[in-house]
């Protein structure tokens, strides 16, 4: 059992460490200096350090191609604030 939870201990944060490096030393975008903070960061701040790294260099996620849902009329921070007025004026004027 001890062997397992100081293997996980070990190897977790050594996998995202590489997983880090490998695309840290393959972004053709970064400059040298900057490709060299970020090995730093992630070889002396072990976990944080790839974490943060992983984030930073992960792909943006594809378009979902659909509209968004429309506005539940119901709702009153679907109304436009012209709307809001037009009732506000319509209760006031039948006191």
């Amino acid at each position: 059992m001890e062997v397992a939870l100081a293997l996980a201990i070990v190897v977790i944060p050594l996998g995202l460490s590489v997983q880090a490096t490998r695309l840290v030393v393959g972004d053709v975008l970064c400059e040298r200096r900057q490709k060299l903070a970020q090995l730093l960061l992630v070889w002396l701040v072990p976990l944080i350090g790839a974490a943060i790294v992983l984030a930073v260099h992960r792909s943006a996620q594809a378009p979902s191609r659909r509209y968004r849902e429309p506005v539940d009329p119901g709702d009153d921070f679907g109304l436009s604030g012209r709307s809001v007025k037009n009732i506000q004026e319509t209760l006031d004027g039948a006191d």
